[in-house]
C-alpha cells in the first residue's frame, strides 16, 4: 500500500470507467478522501468518466499516474512512463517525481528517454543484458562509455548494441 506502480505493459480492468478504477485503488490504499485524485485528475486532463477500454495508450498512462502519485508512497515503480504522453503530460509527471524525489521518496524509474528522465532525477543506472554495467550521474556516464558533451544518449544504446553484438559472435 505504500508503494507506487507504472507497468509499462498497462492491461486494466476494461469494462470500468477510469473514476472507477481510481476508486478502486483509492479504497485498497484506505483512502477515503479523492482531493488528491481530482487534483491529479485535473493536472492531467483526465476524463475519467470514459470506459478503460474506449481510452488511448496515452490516457491509460494517466490513470496509472493518477493511482500511483494518489497515496504519499515510499516507493515508486515507474516502467517507461513517458510512452503515450503529451509534452504537457510529460512535463507534469516531471514535476511530481521532482517532488517525489525532493520529499525523500524512492524512485525507481526504467526509460530509454534519457532527455526527460535527466530532468528528474539525478543518480543513474545502465542495465545491460540483466546486469548493472556502471552507475552514477549522466556525467559520470557518459565518461564510462567514452561519450563526449555533444554526444546524444542514443550513442550509449549503438555501444551497447554493439557489445552485445560481439558477446553472442
Amino acid at each position: 500500500k505504500k508503494i507506487g506502480y507504472i507497468p509499462g505493459e498497462i492491461n486494466l480492468m476494461e469494462e470500468i470507467s477510469g473514476i472507477q478504477f481510481i476508486k478502486f485503488m483509492a479504497d485498497y490504499r484506505g483512502m477515503k478522501n479523492l482531493e488528491r485524485a481530482n487534483e491529479l485528475i485535473k493536472r492531467f486532463e483526465l476524463d475519467p468518466r470514459c470506459k478503460i477500454k474506449k481510452m488511448s495508450k496515452g490516457m491509460k498512462q494517466k490513470v496509472m499516474i493518477v493511482t500511483s502519485f494518489l497515496a504519499n508512497a515510499d516507493l515508486l515503480v515507474i516502467d517507461e512512463p513517458f510512452t503515450g504522453l503529451d509534452p504537457l503530460a510529460v512535463a507534469n509527471f516531471i514535476d511530481l517525481v521532482k517532488k517525489a524525489v525532493a520529499d525523500q521518496k524512492m524512485v525507481l524509474m526504467t526509460t530509454h528517454v534519457l532527455a526527460e528522465a535527466q530532468e528528474a532525477v539525478q543518480t543513474f543506472a545502465v542495465l545491460n543484458n540483466g546486469t548493472i554495467e556502471t552507475e552514477g550521474s549522466l556525467t559520470e556516464i557518459r565518461k564510462f562509455y567514452g561519450l563526449e558533451p555533444r554526444d546524444s544518449f542514443d550513442r550509449l544504446y549503438q555501444i551497447l548494441n554493439q557489445k552485445t553484438v560481439k558477446k553472442h559472435d
